[in-house]
């Protein structure tokens, strides 16, 4: 009877820990939804983008950059350092009477520097740069 009832608090104290790391992650995840906007430098000039993030996974972000203006929507994920998106429509799907090449996911790694500013790095171009949270 003993060991029936410190099995059971030992599985309480196991589960009560998992919801709460798990109600943290969300938590963590939360602290990045909103609106970010952000300027880049890119061979085309600067491009000034602004990305939202939803608490329900999705994300739409936009980009203009000289007589570009680009759209892509779809879901991301999060870690401990990083976002990864999944592109599901982009547009536009023709520019100049060309079809477009379009990734279909990346991978942007952060940093906070506050609670509205991240510090963003493309490993695969090296591309930096700093994004501030809309309020």
């Amino acid at each position: 009877m003993k060991k029936a009832l410190l099995l059971m608090a030992l599985l309480l104290l196991v589960l009560t820990w998992r919801t709460e790391n798990a109600a943290g992650q969300r938590s963590g995840a939360g602290s990045l939804v909103g609106v970010w906007v952000s300027q880049t430098p890119t061979p085309w000039g600067l491009s000034y983008t602004r990305t939202i993030l939803m608490p329900d996974g999705t994300f739409t972000k936009t980009a203009k950059a000289g007589h570009m203006f680009t759209w892509d929507t779809g879901v991301y994920t999060l870690g401990p350092d990083f976002i990864h998106f999944i592109i599901q429509d982009h547009e536009p799907k023709f520019y100049l009477g060309q079809p477009m090449r379009w990734v279909t996911s990346e991978t942007v790694f952060f940093r906070f520097l506050g609670p509205d500013s991240i510090s963003c790095e493309d490993r695969i171009t090296g591309t930096r740069w700093t994004a501030h949270r809309l309020r």
